[in-house]
């Protein structure tokens, strides 16, 4: 799935946002990719979670997200970014190489931005 959703996303303006970004709002595509993530982590090798990574940065990076961040993700959703970014998370690991953390940098960004959030309620 990962792969596949990577896929599209690099290939979004050929495509067009305005085609992909609704159905992957309205079937909660991010949610189901950040929950099995966080859960099936350990159980991924290290290539699977970067496509993974990168396809979450990859949606995140939309303007339709940027435009509608709270109709894709919620507050469980924050949570699970909160926990996917701790130390010693999937995450964390993975963006020791450079290329990694330059194509996750939206990603960590939510992340940071949801730790944030947490801390203000």
């Amino acid at each position: 799935m990962f792969y596949y959703i990577c896929g599209i996303m690099r290939q979004i303006d050929e495509i067009g946002e305005d085609r992909i970004m609704p159905l992957i709002k309205e079937r909660k595509i991010m949610s189901l990719m950040l929950s099995f993530l966080n859960s099936w982590s350990d159980s991924m090798d290290d290539d699977a979670l970067i496509v993974g990574a990168r396809a979450l940065s990859l949606i995140i990076d939309t303007e339709d997200f940027q435009t509608y961040k709270e109709a894709y993700i919620g507050d469980e959703d924050r949570q699970v970014l909160v926990d996917m970014g701790e130390e010693e998370n999937w995450l964390e690991e993975i963006v020791d190489d450079d290329d990694v953390r330059r194509n996750s940098r939206p990603l960590m960004d939510l992340v940071r931005e949801s730790r944030r959030r947490q801390k203000d309620i």
